[in-house]
């Protein structure tokens, strides 16, 4: 129910975006307002929704997400998009003692559930007036990871980490939103608006009940295989390069 819900959005707000970009066809024509441009650069916070399956195992997550944008033609209509966003969907943290011969001396334990994706694909923005809606795709790569670091209780870095688990999976996004644009001449500045659906299909990862630590001080890891797929709504800012 979640996915479809994730995919009925995501289908509106194309229709929505499509019939904006088709109503203002004539002003693109005329060829008001168009400012040249070679690229953009954006970069912003992501909130990730687990949705089908992958909703029934994992909470909400978050991460950041940014992009470099080539644009083919002078006005930036026509668009390949290169992403690379990050995100934590499950954290643990703990005190324990470095060892029972040092009982003075604790360590914070942090174990964190994270998915690193990267894609490559089209992108077509209407660039007349402050508000620019755009539509995307791309194919990538998710690579879902949990690793465990350890680090003193009164310091600021890891001082050990060992990855317990990882899977890599194709994957197909789509997506799209809206730049306002804030302002800037030479370099111009948009506040982004994005939504995009992330489709990794079935995926074997890591939730926060997955590793259970056993009475004789060894440790289990139980991986969930199940569909994987996600919303993220992100909110950042988008440089203009000229």
């Amino acid at each position: 129910m979640g996915d479809r819900r994730a995919r009925t959005f995501a289908s509106r707000l194309a229709v929505l975006t499509l019939l904006t970009i088709a109503g203002s066809a004539p002003l693109a024509a005329q060829g008001r307002g168009l400012d040249p441009i070679r690229g953009r650069l954006g970069i912003g916070a992501d909130l990730a929704l687990p949705v089908g399956q992958f909703h029934e195992y994992v909470d909400n997550g978050g991460g950041v997400r940014a992009f470099g944008l080539l644009a083919l033609d002078p006005y930036g209509i026509f668009g390949l998009r290169l992403d690379a966003s990050y995100v934590v969907y499950g954290h643990q943290s703990r005190v324990v003692p470095l060892s029972p011969t040092v009982p003075l001396i604790d360590v914070r334990v942090n174990t964190d559930n994270q998915i690193v994706f990267g894609s490559f694909g089209p992108q077509i923005t209407f660039p007349i007036g402050p508000v620019r809606p755009f539509l995307r795709g791309g194919l990538g790569v998710s690579y879902f990871v949990t690793t465990s670091s350890v680090k003193g209780t009164s310091n600021t870095s890891s001082f050990a980490q060992t990855t317990n688990f990882h899977d890599t999976r194709l994957a197909l996004e789509g997506g799209g939103g809206l730049w306002i644009h804030l302002g800037g001449s030479r370099t111009p500045i948009d506040l982004s608006l994005e939504a995009t659906y992330v489709h990794n299909g079935r995926t074997r990862y890591l939730r926060k009940e997955s590793i259970v630590e056993q009475p004789d001080g060894s440790v289990t890891i139980t991986p969930v295989r199940s569909g994987a797929n996600l919303v993220t709504l992100n909110l950042g800012v988008v440089f203009g390069i000229r």
